[in-house]
């Protein structure tokens, strides 16, 4: 019986899948400064040969690593903000920075080995754009609808994304600081930044 090209499709992408997984795995315990081809193969439970079918280096599937990582985040919020009313602009502002801090927590060791230590990695780079492009819209919906009075929402959104980046980053590495609390913070400051003087800041 010949296989189907959809049958080999997924077969291959469910080929690439498991090297991206065992990939993961591995630089989520130890980092990927020094990661080999032989590690991830070895991991993989496949032969040198079949790696180099679906990726050239190392660097190639730490690239999309990286690029599997900031889709599946950016899908998490999507489906959270998809479970508030569309015109609970506060809300879904307050709700996106919580997920945004615990996310980055949650995920410390694999975002640092892909983003900060691996070879070929530039810092956040494409990572952040994508995530301030998407709180830059969740900004101007709300301004758009009157409940929010800012002026340029793609540069509070960089802006709030990196104090939301840097109390992710005081936890990881101040254990002692509360998560809740430095949430927190950020939503309070999110919502100084864009409701008007007279609003009501009864959020989060």
């Amino acid at each position: 019986m010949t296989m189907t090209r959809t049958s080999r499709t997924r077969s291959a992408d469910s080929r690439r899948a498991s090297i991206l997984d065992a990939t993961q795995r591995l630089i989520s315990d130890r980092g990927a400064a020094e990661l080999t081809v032989e590690d991830i193969t070895s991991a993989a439970g496949i032969a040198k040969g079949t790696f180099y079918l679906y990726f050239k280096t190392k660097h190639d599937v730490l690239a999309a690593l990286r690029d599997r990582l900031t889709a599946e985040i950016l899908a998490d919020h999507e489906a959270r903000l998809e479970e508030l009313p569309a015109t609970d602009h506060a809300g879904r502002l307050t709700n996106w920075l919580e997920q945004a801090v615990q996310g980055r927590v949650g995920r410390a060791n694999l975002h640092d080995a892909l983003f900060h230590e691996g070879p070929g990695s530039h810092g956040d780079g494409q990572d952040a754009d994508s995530h301030i492009a998407m709180l830059a819209l969740l900004i101007a919906e709300g301004a758009e609808a009157g409940d929010f009075d800012v002026e340029d929402p793609e540069l509070l959104a960089a802006l709030l994304y990196h104090a939301m980046h840097g109390a992710a980053h005081r936890v990881i590495h101040r254990p002692d600081d509360e998560v809740d609390t430095l949430v927190h913070a950020v939503q309070e400051l999110a919502l100084r930044a864009v409701l008007p003087r007279d609003a009501p800041r009864d959020q989060p």
